[in-house]
């Protein structure tokens, strides 16, 4: 902070937002190929050792889905400081600053 300014970098920000959204799609995906594995074996192996394989990919598949929802939580945070930054750097520009 200098001379009644907010360092904010709408560059960087977007940035950010970019990355975390990269992340939220790789969240995706990977579920999605999860899916297909876990229908793949369902259909195609039979016996205890294929049922806990199932189970198991069922269950990681909804640990990454609560992750995926925490992350649209990170990302929605992320919009709310760079709003709180914003109208932090408008605040700061309005003050005048005595010699």
């Amino acid at each position: 902070m200098g001379k009644g300014r907010i360092s904010y970098d709408p560059g960087q920000h977007e940035a950010l937002r970019s990355e975390l959204d990269r992340v939220q799609s790789n969240f995706e995906s990977l579920i999605d190929e999860l899916e297909k594995v876990r229908d793949m074996v369902e259909s195609e192996l039979k016996g205890e050792a294929a049922s806990n394989l199932e189970i198991s990919i069922s269950n990681l598949m909804n640990k990454l889905s609560q992750e995926n929802s925490n992350w649209s939580t990170v990302i929605g945070n992320a919009r709310t400081v760079e709003d709180e930054l914003k109208n932090a750097d408008r605040q700061a520009a309005s003050v005048s600053v005595s010699p």
